[in-house]
């Protein structure tokens, strides 16, 4: 087979990777996000870092409250999230 044919060959086939949540964090490290967890409370702020566990770390770290998310939010600052409660995590 040529190179040529090779490469089409390959760009043919479908990817094989498989992104984890780990993955996907380790890539938004460092950015904005949105964290609810599963009692329904959400927080916004700066992914600091996270540990094998899923468990987060957010910088300038704001709980939103209210329904409609405008009754305001608590300044809270830097915030430990604990994986097992989180219900997804959002990049803004």
């Amino acid at each position: 087979m040529t190179n040529n044919t090779q490469q089409q060959q390959q760009q043919q086939q479908p990817s094989t990777s498989v992104a984890t949540p780990a993955s996907f964090l380790q890539k938004i490290v460092g950015k904005a996000v949105i964290v609810k967890l599963t009692n329904g409370f959400e927080y916004h702020g700066k992914l600091a870092t996270l540990d094998a566990y899923l468990n987060l770390v957010l910088e300038d770290a704001k709980e939103v409250v209210g329904r409609d998310r405008k009754d305001g939010a608590n300044e809270l600052g830097v915030t430990f999230l604990r994986g097992n409660n989180v219900y997804y995590v959002s990049e803004v």
